[in-house]
């Protein structure tokens, strides 16, 4: 485990470190920290290296020590640690010289890694280095893109935005989502409005990332299984985020079929996504919202099976964790009876937090972690095979503004596809 991540450490420049940078990675010191808090201030430090240019061969050495505690190394997952690390190397880019490093301690698994061979593309300078289309585009969406997505939902959303409390408000959704309040953000009408303005921009061009990026021919995988129309269905997609970036998506494609989008929330955000749609000029596309909890009984009455079991792909972004907070039991049950009504061919994307893989819930007394729970049933299951599973890393400078909540989206996501029937059906 610690030779692992030793390997993991010698990517990176000794460089890299700064004494000011270190001291905000302090938590690290503290044994009984739990991964949150370190989440939380490994990206305070991210944001003050950013700023500074000053590095530290001493900064160096003393995580490589850090990392030899094996009392500190128990109380947190060293190699998820080292995997946030290049992440953020990877987006940041500083615009300064590196020094060379001896990739020959990585090993050669590593060194194979596409991880790797970006790193290493950054020991040239700057302005000598030419990057191809791919590379330059790996992590995040074209330019063009970016404001195109900015200024759908400033648009749609322009009387939210101008609206004298609207500084306020985020403030308040904010410390919500500190408390991990959900239900009172989106009980609110005003709040709703707010928070789809805010999270909505950034969440919509994360997932341009994984269809247009990290998985180039998911697109062209979900035409294939229709020569008339797609249908897809989206869980907790209310602040129309999955809307918006399957329209984007979906709109540079010729020749496709008709587009049909089922969107399920437990609250109403119809006039908000009617003023979205209006931004599309997309054909042949029709878009509908359900409301009703999906949890809210063993039956499971408020959940639209009729348009799952018809739907090619289904999505279920940032909704997993809110479900097994306020009813793990349930849901549970509701993930088995949703394995078994999504038809043949179809595919499942989930998406969340870099942090879920370390969120867990209670049941039982015991505490279960919610990431591992869905990757182990998926890959249980006979019927489903693994599409594509990882980290989707996006950050921009469009969205460094105060009207927007977040800078950066650093969420992972599966997407898994049925590719047997249910053996009732056979």
């Amino acid at each position: 485990m610690f030779s692992i991540a030793t390997k993991y450490f010698d990517i990176f420049p000794c460089e890299f470190w700064s004494l000011e940078n270190f001291a905000s990675c302090a938590i690290f010191n503290d044994i009984g920290a739990d991964e949150r808090n370190i989440s939380n201030a490994f990206y305070g430090m991210l944001h003050k290296m950013k700023r500074d240019p000053k590095y530290s061969q001493e900064a160096h050495e003393r995580i490589r020590k850090l990392l030899e505690d094996k009392k500190v190394g128990q109380s947190i997952n060293v190699l998820w640690v080292f995997q946030m690390f290049h992440a953020a190397f990877v987006a940041y880019r500083p615009r300064q010289r590196w020094i060379n490093y001896d990739t020959q301690s990585v090993s050669e698994k590593l060194a194979k890694r596409k991880a790797l061979s970006r790193v290493e593309n950054l020991s040239t300078p700057p302005k000598k280095r030419k990057l191809s289309a791919r590379s330059s585009n790996e992590d995040k969406p074209e330019e063009s893109t970016t404001g195109r997505v900015i200024s759908i939902f400033s648009n749609a959303l322009v009387d939210t935005m101008k609206d004298p409390l609207y500084r306020q408000k985020l403030i308040e959704i904010r410390n919500l989502f500190k408390g991990q309040n959900y239900r009172k953000i989106f009980e609110s009408e005003n709040l709703r409005n707010e928070y789809t303005a805010s999270y909505s921009p950034i969440r919509t061009l994360c997932y341009l990332n994984i269809f247009n990026i990290k998985r180039i021919d998911f697109l062209s995988n979900l035409i294939a299984l229709t020569q008339q129309q797609l249908n897809v269905f989206c869980f907790g997609s209310g602040p129309g985020a999955e809307l918006a970036a399957i329209l984007q998506a979906y709109s540079i494609i010729n020749a496709v079929p008709r587009l049909n989008i089922f969107l399920h929330d437990n609250f109403d955000y119809t006039e908000c996504l009617q003023k979205i749609v209006e931004q599309f000029n997309v054909k042949g596309f029709n878009w509908n919202l359900s409301i009703g909890n999906i949890i809210s009984s063993t039956e499971f009455d408020g959940v639209p099976w009729e348009q799952i079991s018809k739907s090619h792909l289904i999505t279920a972004c940032f909704v997993i964790c809110e479900l097994f907070r306020y009813n793990p039991k349930n849901t549970k049950r509701f993930f088995k009876k949703l394995l078994n009504e999504i038809r043949f061919g179809a595919f499942l994307m989930i998406v969340d937090s870099s942090n879920m893989q370390y969120t867990t819930y209670i049941y039982k007394d015991k505490s279960y972690c919610i990431w591992d729970y869905l990757s182990r049933k998926l890959l249980e299951d006979k019927r489903f095979d693994r599409f594509s599973e990882g980290m989707s890393y996006f950050e921009e400078d469009l969205l460094k503004k105060e009207a927007y909540n977040l800078s950066k989206c650093n969420c992972k996501y599966m997407i898994y596809k049925k590719v047997s029937a249910n053996n009732n059906d056979q």
